[in-house]
């Protein structure tokens, strides 16, 4: 009798412990976020540009704010200093959710953000040089780029970079003769300046996706994020010009 009382005791314990266990199992699993949620997959996005801070303090205001609303986005996988062929054929292959790249016309499959920024590549040199008495041109650019068509009647020898710092440096001891990059860099610089030739390359850039739930989501929180802040600094450039319209009166 005592035998069965004890049996019968420690298997109820056990039952009890088996639905403890079950019950905190199917709480945890409830608290765990759903692997459906569109914003809880990570979203790989690919850039041309290494963005560091002295690239993004050269940047316009519209540029800047663009850059920053997309590298703070969450669940994001940032992949720069990508190669522009190596970023075309890794977006192609589905290795990428998403790229910064040219605008365009609708596809299907892909959806675009609705904002877009605008770069123009133009040609800087040393202060006061003159070019044309050069043999051979030494153009410095990054080599994540492709090469774009020059204004020089001489041969051009390409020099690939790795970031526009090295540029720079290159330049000012004779390395290279002139550097591409994009316009507004180098401003108040006392030995780079912009060389009088108009821009090689236009481009009007923005967040490309292929079309899933996960990108929408993904485009519509980084689009509501560029927004505000374009509202933001509009707001500071209003109340700024109202303060110095009171200073002066």
């Amino acid at each position: 009798m005592m035998i069965l009382e004890q049996f019968y005791s420690r298997a109820a314990t056990l039952i009890v412990v088996i639905m403890l266990g079950v019950t905190l199992s199917r709480l945890s699993t409830a608290e765990e976020p759903s692997q459906s949620d569109p914003g809880q997959k990570v979203i790989k996005v690919g850039n041309v540009a290494v963005v560091t801070p002295e690239w993004q303090a050269s940047l316009s205001q519209q540029q800047r704010a663009f850059y920053d609303s997309l590298i703070s986005s969450p669940n994001l996988e940032w992949n720069d200093g990508v190669p522009f062929n190596r970023l075309i054929g890794l977006y192609d292959s589905n290795k990428f959710d998403c790229m910064v790249a040219e605008t365009s016309g609708p596809k299907q499959g892909t959806i675009f953000s609705s904002h877009s920024i605008r770069f123009e590549m133009v040609i800087f040199g040393r202060r006061g040089e003159n070019l044309f008495d050069r043999n051979v041109v030494t153009i410095g650019y990054l080599a994540t780029l492709p090469h774009f068509e020059m204004p020089f009647v001489q041969p051009i020898e390409w020099y690939g970079l790795r970031t526009i710092s090295q540029g720079v440096d290159l330049i000012k001891i004779g390395r290279i003769d002139v550097l591409v990059a994009h316009d507004g860099m180098f401003q108040g610089d006392p030995v780079i300046a912009p060389m009088p030739f108009p821009p090689v390359h236009v481009v009007e850039l923005t967040l490309r996706c292929h079309d899933t739930p996960f990108t929408r989501a993904f485009i519509a929180s980084f689009d509501m994020r560029v927004r505000q802040k374009y509202e933001n600094s509009t707001s500071r450039i209003f109340k700024n010009r109202i303060l110095t319209e009171a200073n002066v009166s």
